[in-house]
């Protein structure tokens, strides 16, 4: 007997969510400001050679950076 996979319903995004989401400019997707502010920390880690002990310092730096405010 073979089963079919039963379809999985993703929730749709939140109007909050959409709110604070960002145009890729490259495929014209939206991108939670949040997964962008992540993405960008961790490149400044990997700057800084990913030592230890600045990850607050890095999130606060990225989301500065992403959000436009000067740093």
């Amino acid at each position: 007997m073979s089963s079919t996979p039963k379809r999985v319903r993703t929730p749709r995004a939140t109007t909050s969510r959409v709110k604070s989401a960002k145009t890729a400019p490259e495929n014209g997707t939206q991108i939670p400001v949040e997964d962008m502010i992540r993405v960008r920390a961790y490149q400044l880690w990997e700057q800084r050679g990913r030592q230890d002990g600045s990850a607050e310092q890095d999130w606060l730096l990225a989301e500065a950076e992403v959000r436009g405010r000067s740093a």
